[in-house]
């Protein structure tokens, strides 16, 4: 099997596989609820996009584009954590042996793959199509179906975007620096600024001043056929804003005709050469990939040894790469090798203090904290603390609110792997049996994780006690108190750090600015600390900790 034959039957094999996921469902129901949401009904509490104030009349051009739009700003960056792990995979389940024994290449193998993550991604693109086509023919404003019209700007909009999304998953596993933890904080970094920074910020600012060029999201002919079309019907481009989800706040929104963008052929070729460039990053994956020969794997390993000897760290980091795989206050370690997020963490033992054999919950937590940060290299520290830095030196509350979201996403890694790091490497049997291992251990990793996150936002917090604002401090508290328990929650009830890995980001983005009062989960907005919502997310808090524990009573007792 080779050639062209070994890259489908790859691609399929892997496809079938991860479509049956759970996961997979998840990220399928929360996309068509967003591409849903994009189209609001008249009379409803906000508008799915408006520009400079106004929002185009409900035909199949304006839906079409609002929902390619929804799929590269939020799709783009929940579809990197689903697809990212068929590499990983492999090696954990030994596939990869079976695969270095055939004569599939490396460029076939990775191709394979690459194909497998953009299949996965088009599927949930199938199901948004078909939202949008039902969403035309409920909620449209004029007659007649233009299906090509509505089609076209989805799938070239979005299509070359999940592309490059799917190539880059297959290069970050491929390369061991990038595989675990750091490869993610490194695709949301470049996710911000691509997004954020290159295509978003500035069509958004001045819309009427963008010209049709072929960006990497494909919006910007969009855009600027928007706002020539505006200027056509003598609307003001330099009055009200363009959002996304902006409030009506019980005032009716002006609308204008907009008959949607020629796409064929100049627009149309710029995105397939969008489409043609992600082979680019497939091929360049393949340089680096090992293709599971233990030869090349046994002289990264040696390189590493030399350069850091085991036991000749000194420093602040001396003792990361001896943590013990879980429950702190022992002395047992696992044997068996890492699994895909942390495959690089060398786990030994680590002396604990003199305390008692039944330990304490201010000492569990400790040692979770230090199990949370295991492995972090000095890259991770340093950007943690320059986030954490700016999100409380700044002068700008936009910046501020941005630098806080990126340090509190800076350790999702990390918090995923609470409630299933037994499972994960296999030590359920060691942990469960310590102790009170639900009335003291699992408190401890909730209150580690909620430590972590303190941490996180310590800039923030600083300012704010400077400032003097104390209810401010409470809704981080709480905010804090409610990712521990979401992660630690997810982690018991899936057995797994999937499913935080795909619900976290979705809250960072929609809470990035904390317009959204009801997912204002760090207290940022005024409005949302008036409105009583830290007190939400404390209850909501206390009822993941009930469903953490519950699960956690039933797994101890399946042992």
């Amino acid at each position: 099997m080779t050639g062209l034959n070994a890259v489908y039957n790859l691609a399929l094999a892997d496809f079938l596989e991860r479509i049956r996921r759970f996961s997979f469902l998840v990220v399928l129901g929360m996309t068509a609820l967003a591409g849903y949401s994009m189209v609001p009904s008249a009379g409803a509490s906000y508008n799915g996009f408006v520009m400079a104030g106004c929002r185009g009349v409900y035909n199949s051009p304006w839906i079409g584009t609002i929902v390619g739009i929804t799929v590269v700003s939020l799709l783009s960056l929940i579809g990197f954590y689903l697809v990212k792990d068929s590499v990983a995979r492999d090696y954990d389940t030994r596939v990869g042996q079976i695969v270095a024994a055939t004569p599939v290449s490396r460029l076939e193998y990775v191709a394979g793959k690459w194909l497998s993550n953009l299949a996965v991604l088009s599927s949930i693109l199938l199901v948004l199509t078909l939202v949008a086509v039902i969403m035309r023919l409920v909620r449209g404003e004029v007659p007649s179906l233009d299906l090509p019209g509505l089609i076209a700007p989805i799938w070239l909009i979005s299509l070359p975007v999940l592309a490059w999304v799917a190539a880059f998953a297959v290069l970050f596993e491929t390369i061991p620096l990038l595989r675990g933890s750091f490869g993610y904080v490194i695709f949301m970094a470049l996710w911000m600024w691509m997004l954020l920074v290159v295509s978003v910020l500035p069509m958004f600012v001045k819309p009427g001043e963008i010209t049709p060029h072929n960006d990497f999201m494909g919006i910007s002919t969009s855009i600027s056929d928007m706002a020539r079309s505006m200027t056509e019907q003598g609307f003001d481009m330099s009055k009200g804003t363009t959002d996304i989800g902006q409030p009506t706040e019980g005032h009716t929104v002006e609308h204008f005709m907009w008959k949607g963008v020629r796409w064929w052929p100049g627009p149309a070729f710029g995105r397939l050469l969008w489409l043609a460039g992600s082979c680019a990053v497939v091929i360049l994956s393949a340089i680096p990939f090992d293709r599971f020969d233990p030869a090349r794997q046994g002289r990264r390993g040696k390189r590493s040894e030399a350069k850091h000897p085991r036991g000749k760290r000194g420093g602040i980091f001396a003792w990361r790469r001896r943590i013990p795989i879980s429950g702190a206050g022992t002395n047992n370690a696992q044997s068996g090798e890492d699994g895909p997020m942390e495959r690089s963490i060398l786990y030994g033992k680590i002396t604990p203090p003199a305390v008692s054999t039944r330990g304490n919950l201010r000492t569990i937590a400790i040692f979770e904290l230090r199990l949370l940060l295991a492995g972090r290299n000095r890259w991770w520290y340093l950007g943690a603390l320059l986030s954490i830095v700016l999100s409380g030196a700044l002068t700008s509350e936009g910046m501020r609110a941005l630098f806080l979201a990126i340090a509190w996403f800076w350790p999702a890694t990390a918090w995923s792997l609470m409630g299933s790091r037994e499972t994960h490497f296999r030590s359920s049997a060691i942990v469960f049996s310590a102790a009170r291992p639900v009335k003291t251990q699992l408190p401890a990793v909730w209150l580690a994780g909620a430590l972590l996150a303190l941490i996180m936002g310590a800039g923030q917090i600083l300012r704010l006690v400077i400032t003097g604002n104390p209810a401010q401090v409470f809704g981080l508290a709480a905010g804090a108190a409610f990712v521990s328990a979401l992660a630690l929650a997810l982690g018991v009830v899936t057995n797994g750090s999937r499913a935080f890995q795909i619900v976290y980001p979705i809250l960072c983005y929609i809470g990035l600015s904390g317009r959204f009062i009801w997912f204002d989960y760090k207290g940022i907005n005024v409005e949302s600390m008036a409105a009583g919502i830290p007190l939400l997310y404390l209850a909501m808090a206390a009822g993941l900790l009930v469903l953490a524990a519950k699960g956690r009573a039933r797994q101890v007792r399946g042992i």
